[in-house]
């Protein structure tokens, strides 16, 4: 795409990504035996898509958490207990022929965390299937490595949340929001 992004909030001692170009979207081709991973974006968000070829097992997806305590709710979202607060992963959306399967997250406990999967019941495995992880509902780190103060917090109708102040932190400042 036309344009692209600086990225001047890095690690100490490591060089700002300059210049980086902006895609509509990217493939990642056979991330698994027979299973691509497509990112792009939605209305501002980034989504990911894996997309299961006929005849792959998408069990072979194994997503690795760590620092974070895992579960679903009972409207099948995945949340990430973290020292920070949670993040929340929507429930997922699987569809196989245009139509919507039922699915939902597997949480496999490890000593530091756990591993994601999902459990596709009532699925053709000769056919193509399509698994949409849904948009985060909510996630966002606050804190940076020196001084952070907030000076004011609101809400919109839309369930934003809106954080003023300022910072003399030059690292982990406002990820997932703006600064």
């Amino acid at each position: 795409m036309d344009g692209y992004n600086n990225y001047y909030n890095v690690p100490t001692g490591v060089e700002p990504a300059l210049f980086v170009k902006q895609f509509e979207s990217i493939t990642l081709k056979n991330l698994w035996n027979g299973i691509d991973v497509h990112y792009y974006g939605n209305s501002g968000f980034l989504e990911t898509d894996y997309l299961v070829a006929p005849g792959a097992d998408y069990t072979q997806i194994q997503i690795e958490i760590k620092g974070a305590k895992l579960s679903n709710d009972a409207d099948g979202n995945l949340i990430m207990h973290t020292p920070l607060g949670e993040i929340r992963e929507g429930k997922l959306k699987v569809y196989q022929n245009n139509e919507l399967l039922e699915a939902r997250w597997v949480i496999s406990p490890t000593q530091k965390g756990g591993i994601i999967g999902f459990d596709i019941p009532n699925y053709n495995p000769a056919l193509a299937l399509r698994i949409d992880p849904m948009v985060r509902l909510w996630g966002t780190y606050y804190g940076g490595s020196i001084e952070d103060v907030g000076n004011s917090c609101a809400t919109d109708a839309s369930g934003n949340v809106y954080l003023a102040g300022y910072t003399t932190s030059v690292t982990n400042i406002a990820s997932g929001g703006h600064q």
